[in-house]
């Protein structure tokens, strides 16, 4: 860690821990002043000034900036430690953690693809035998889910960058996983991986209001094929509120909510569906480090679609200077990857449970 984001860091810590407020410190705020503050900065070249100053709502931070050290490691970890959990917040796929089937990386697997049966049998009978089938799965490594955000230095010293800068990039790499894993996206090898919908049981919903809802409830439940005691529903944030309105779904903002019994999930990356997805049939690597970092000397191919690759062949692009236009690059990337086995989610699309008018 250099000097510069020693400062950063400093003042970011600071901040919060003078702050009066809930002890509780919400996800990503320490991430997002720390970007604050190595965007707002001055020039690496003049961090030799050892006081910083940087004001919080009414709290004026001051603090000695010491000598960088082999020990500054640990407090760029917080740092992306605090980004990585206020994604898993964000995203439905973190929420989702505790019920996925969690593996370290490069691990193969064994997948049962057929079970064992037992039946009644008479005294001093032979007992039949069975046996199971089983299937080994390749090995899943973690791929890459990454977002760069500019912004200029005089929006980055503005009194709101606090949530503007970090919330933003906490949002887009939330939203990034989410509308891929209820996605029916085939896997991009090396790239992405597939939908849980991929190849899943589909159908169209069968309309709107309460008689609709429950249609599609039971539709999912008669497709299920795993277990029910680990299934969810998943749909998006329009369509829970619409399934609370008919008394259908009761949502609980702070904890779990549910649909027909059945747990709920939902996030406004997912598109117009509602989903039954076995969580413990989902293999999951990864969405446990992340990385930030910021850059004001380096330039950007300012294109929602960039062609530029370290890889194969370069393609001639036009780059814009972040230094001679006092703009600021930051970079947040997560690494994650999923596998859902045969049979392990069922869908319906086109979902609309708006209520339906009563008739005159």
């Amino acid at each position: 860690m250099d000097a510069l984001q020693q400062a950063a860091l400093i003042r970011a810590r600071s901040a919060l821990d003078l702050a009066a407020g809930s002890p509780v410190r919400q996800p990503g705020l320490l991430a997002s002043r720390y970007l604050k503050s190595m965007a707002g900065a001055d020039a690496p070249g003049q961090a030799a000034r050892f006081a910083e100053e940087r004001r919080y709502g009414d709290t004026i931070v001051k603090a000695a900036l010491g000598a960088a050290s082999t020990s500054s490691a640990p407090a760029l970890q917080e740092i992306h430690a605090d980004f990585l959990a206020a994604v898993r917040a964000r995203s439905l796929v973190g929420r989702l953690l505790p019920r996925l089937r969690k593996l370290p990386p490069k691990t193969p697997t064994i997948r049962q693809t057929g079970g064992t049966s037992a039946t009644w049998v008479p005294e001093g009978a032979s007992i039949p035998l069975t046996a199971g089938t089983f299937a080994k799965d390749a090995q899943l490594q973690a791929l890459k889910v990454a977002g760069i955000a500019a912004t200029t230095r005089e929006l980055a010293r503005a009194g709101i960058a606090d949530t503007l800068i970090g919330d933003d990039l906490i949002r887009a790499c939330a939203a990034a996983v989410d509308s891929k894993f209820a996605s029916t996206d085939a896997a991009v090898t090396g790239t992405s991986p597939a939908g849980v919908f991929n190849g899943a049981s589909a159908g169209a919903s069968a309309g709107p209001g309460a008689d609709g809802a429950r249609a599609d409830v039971d539709t999912l439940l008669a497709a299920l094929v795993g277990n029910i005691d680990s299934v969810v529903f998943i749909t998006n944030t329009r369509c829970a509120a619409q399934l609370a309105m008919l008394d259908l779904a009761a949502i609980n903002p702070s904890g779990e909510s549910t649909l027909a019994g059945l747990p709920l999930y939902f996030s406004d990356a997912v598109p117009a569906v509602l989903g039954l997805v076995d969580c413990a049939r989902i293999e999951l690597v990864g969405f446990d480090e992340a990385e930030l970092d910021v850059s004001r000397e380096g330039a950007l191919q300012m294109d929602t679609a960039p062609t530029g690759s370290s890889i194969g062949t370069p393609v001639a692009t036009q780059q814009v200077s972040l230094w001679q236009t006092g703009t600021v690059g930051l970079r947040g990337e997560i690494g994650v990857n999923w596998r859902a086995a045969p049979g392990a989610a069922a869908f319906v699309s086109g979902v609309d449970y708006s209520p339906v008018p009563a008739s005159s």
